[in-house]
């Protein structure tokens, strides 16, 4: 028994347009499946009858991992509260960039608030460590981690 492969990370969304135009407006993300899931399978996995969602899968294009976006159409889930990223649960996305500060700087301008005043520097970090880190939350509060990994030897 082993795991072959770090598939996907799911979020659930309040509105997938909004969450659309974030992962693939701004972070530029590429949508690789969009459907609407509903039935005895979806009913059997979530535990609740008659359910419907809408998934879509993002990618960068290297079919490595996808993010996978749900939002549940019926029925409609809640707003989850707000919690101190060191409480148990709370959970985040991690994407290695190129430029930890070319991405604050252009996410900042565009109006995306970090939850750090900028990136975070590792003087110590060695590679493949992260070199630069840097926080936000996207329009549901799911948190994403940028992260500049330090230079190859």
């Amino acid at each position: 028994m082993k795991v072959e492969w770090l598939h996907h990370t799911g979020f659930n969304v309040s509105n997938m347009d909004q969450s659309l135009e974030f992962y693939r407006g701004l972070l530029g993300l590429e949508v690789t499946r969009d459907f609407v899931f509903e039935g005895e399978t979806l009913d059997k996995l979530g535990g609740i009858p008659h359910s419907k969602a809408h998934l879509v899968f993002l990618g960068n294009g290297d079919g490595r991992h996808f993010l996978e976006l749900v939002e549940w159409l019926s029925p409609a889930g809640t707003p989850a509260n707000s919690t101190p990223i060191n409480d148990v649960g709370v959970s985040h996305l991690g994407l290695q960039i190129d430029d930890a500060d070319r991405f604050y700087s252009e996410l900042s301008s565009k109006g995306v608030r970090f939850t750090t005043d900028s990136p975070v520097t590792r003087e110590d970090a060695i590679y493949p460590a992260a070199r630069k880190i840097c926080f936000l939350q996207d329009p549901d509060g799911n948190r994403i981690e940028f992260l500049e990994i330090a230079p190859a030897p």
